[in-house]
């Protein structure tokens, strides 16, 4: 069993619905991974930008690492997901039709990879070469038959389906972005 943190959701968060979908993932990374994955949930970061230097906070899904893969960034949307590639535009349907603007879930994760490798360059300037990649999670669909976009390609993306085979879903992904 992976090492998560934290050990146990609290309350608030598990009797959040609109948090189904990152529990649904954070239960099966904890049962299925073995005991050489580390799970960190809902990390909080602070960094600067780069055009004037002002602070900007995010967070982070989920991260998990592995000693010998590396670190991925995982960005999780739940309900039925829908892209309108002719606007550019991101929406859920959640479980009673609803549909939601969410927002674009490949740059939220993209900009939380950047924010960390500036926060191990900041904390460790002499440290080598890291594989940190990134995938968004939609586990509410059991598939997403083409690349949504460029930047969204099929390969990097877990659904439902891959639900109870995560450990070599994630061994893909990581295999996706060394190739």
């Amino acid at each position: 069993m992976a090492r998560v943190f934290p050990e146990t959701l609290p309350r608030e968060v598990k009797q959040d619905p609109k948090r189904s979908a990152e529990i649904k993932l954070y239960n099966q990374l904890k049962l299925s991974l073995d005991n050489c994955w580390t799970v960190f949930y809902s990390v909080a970061w602070l960094n600067r930008t780069y055009q004037d230097g002002s602070p900007v906070d995010g967070e982070t899904d989920f991260i998990v690492c592995h000693p010998d893969k590396g670190i991925l960034l995982i960005e999780v949307k739940g309900g039925i997901i829908i892209f309108d590639g002719s606007v550019g535009k991101w929406q859920s349907k959640d479980r009673n039709q609803k549909i939601h603007n969410i927002k674009n879930p490949f740059e939220q994760v993209k900009r939380s990879k950047y924010a960390l490798i500036d926060k191990i360059k900041e904390y460790s300037p002499h440290i080598g070469y890291i594989t940190l990649v990134h995938s968004v999670a939609f586990p509410d669909i059991d598939d997403v038959p083409y690349n949504l976009t460029p930047a969204a390609p099929k390969d990097i993306i877990i659904t439902g389906s891959d639900i109870n085979r995560l450990e070599s879903r994630l061994g893909a992904i990581f295999t996706f972005w060394s190739t």
